[in-house]
């Protein structure tokens, strides 16, 4: 049975030790009640400033606590930790996934991947969105892969970092798994390479391996040109949606992640629709014609979030074929229509609804030119809702 040796540092900080440890891997955390990035940061760098911080570890006596079971309501989560000091890991030279999920954002990335990791023949990474190619500050990327020097230089300056490093250890203590220890390792504290990420899919083992992540759709020219160079043989999935849904789910997800329960103008929402960064995520006919140059049509997958609701079982019975994967597995006890990371369910004011229309119509019309199907309806519906009288 896999043991972490702990010490307990005062009534809600722990330092553990990972099993076979001497020099790495000495981790600090606190139990919070919040996944909050900004309530996180606030709490931890109280834990920074505490007396806590300062303490020597050999005033503590060890002890060794099972890691088995599962979390109790008084562990609640972990939310922010942390001081490791670890080496490096860089991994061997793979060939890395065997395909990508570039999105989009709020268009069922989430569901595919849970749906994915149940395929026998799958291998996913334990967490969704690497986050290895968009990591330029270019993209606005929470990621703490864009940052340099050591781990704890990433501790201090990426909220994601702490979150992720949490989560680690929460895995090890209540679910422990030796291969998600290395991988968590490899992930958290190695230097990043094309080599290095590559080598994040060395667990697969033969199975079919990949990873999504939305702000992949993002990525420009050149860098899906990287892409294509770093992983030559690999296939694209790109899920997308009605982009007026889109953007008034994502609307609701980042106000149930603020926690603010206003309700925001027409003029500030479209304000936001034409910031950079979501102008980037929603622009659907960039991401397929710049992933398009470098990835032949039989690399890549267009799928839509309608599918999902309305027919699931095929979408992913389309998708099993596009990758290569045993079709007779049972689908029955997987949870197709259960909803995965849903945005606040709120109306969508008619103001909101006819101004994203005019905004996203000619992109529609051009989705509707290229794919048809789905995005035809799309286009149907943008129009019938402009035709209509304003306030109806």
């Amino acid at each position: 049975m896999l043991t972490a040796e702990v010490r307990m540092i005062g009534a809600d900080l722990v330092l553990a030790r990972l099993p076979g440890q001497t020099t790495g891997l000495i981790i600090w955390i606190r139990l919070l009640d919040t996944d909050d990035p900004t309530e996180a940061d606030l709490q931890w760098n109280s834990v920074l400033g505490s007396p806590h911080s300062q303490t020597s570890c050999a005033s503590h006596p060890i002890r060794s606590v099972p890691c088995m079971g599962g979390p109790t309501s008084a562990c609640r989560r972990i939310a922010a930790p942390p001081l490791i000091r670890s080496t490096n890991m860089n991994g061997s030279n793979t060939t890395g996934p065997d395909f990508l999920g570039i999105g989009a954002h709020k268009g069922g990335s989430t569901w595919l991947y849970e749906m994915l990791k149940k395929h026998p023949g799958v291998w996913m990474p334990p967490t969704k969105e690497l986050h290895y190619f968009d990591r330029s500050d270019r993209y606005g990327s929470p990621s703490h892969l864009g940052i340099g020097g050591s781990v704890l230089g990433r501790l201090v300056k990426s909220a994601d970092y702490r979150i992720r490093v949490a989560r680690a250890l929460a895995y090890v203590v209540y679910m422990p798994s030796l291969e998600r220890l290395r991988w968590d390792y490899r992930y958290l504290t190695g230097t990043p390479s094309d080599d290095w990420y590559r080598s994040l899919f060395e667990p697969a083992h033969g199975k079919i391996s990949g990873e999504i992540t939305p702000a992949y759709s993002m990525l420009s020219d050149e860098d899906v040109k990287h892409v294509s160079l770093v992983v030559p043989e690999t296939k694209v999935i790109f899920l997308i949606r009605n982009p007026v849904d889109r953007a008034w789910s994502a609307f609701q997800y980042d106000k149930k992640l603020s926690g603010s329960n206003t309700v925001s103008s027409a003029d500030r929402l479209l304000g936001i629709t034409n910031e950079e960064w979501f102008q980037q995520r929603a622009d659907y006919v960039h991401t397929l014609s710049t992933w398009g140059k470098y990835f032949a049509p039989d690399k890549f997958f267009v799928g839509f979030f309608d599918e999902i609701k309305e027919d699931p079982r095929a979408l992913l019975r389309r998708i099993f074929d596009f990758l290569g994967l045993e079709q007779s597995v049972d689908l029955t006890l997987w949870g197709l229509d259960r909803r995965v990371n849903p945005s606040k369910s709120e109306k969508m004011p008619p103001e909101i609804r006819r101004r994203l229309a005019e905004k996203y119509l000619p992109m529609t019309r051009e989705l509707s030119r290229r794919l048809g199907g789905y995005a035809t309806r799309w286009l149907s519906d943008l129009e019938s809702t402009l035709s209509s009288k304003p306030g109806s």
